[in-house]
C-alpha cells in the first residue's frame, strides 16, 4: 500500500534512514502515524522511541 507524506516528512525520514543505515540499524515507521496516514487523518504529534 503506497500513501502520500509531505516533503518535510520525507525529509525526515531520509534523514534517520542514512544515520541508521550508517550504523547498521534497521528502520522502521510504526504506530499512530502510520495509522493516521493510512486513514487519511492528519498527524498532529511525532513521537521516538530508540
Amino acid at each position: 500500500m503506497v500513501f502520500q507524506i509531505r516533503d518535510d516528512e520525507r525529509r525526515i525520514f531520509e534523514v534517520i534512514g542514512r544515520a541508521a543505515g550508517q550504523l547498521g540499524f534497521p528502520t522502521y515507521v510504526v504506530g499512530g502515524y502510520v495509522r493516521d496516514r493510512l486513514l487519511a487523518r492528519r498527524v498532529r504529534t511525532w513521537t521516538s522511541s530508540a
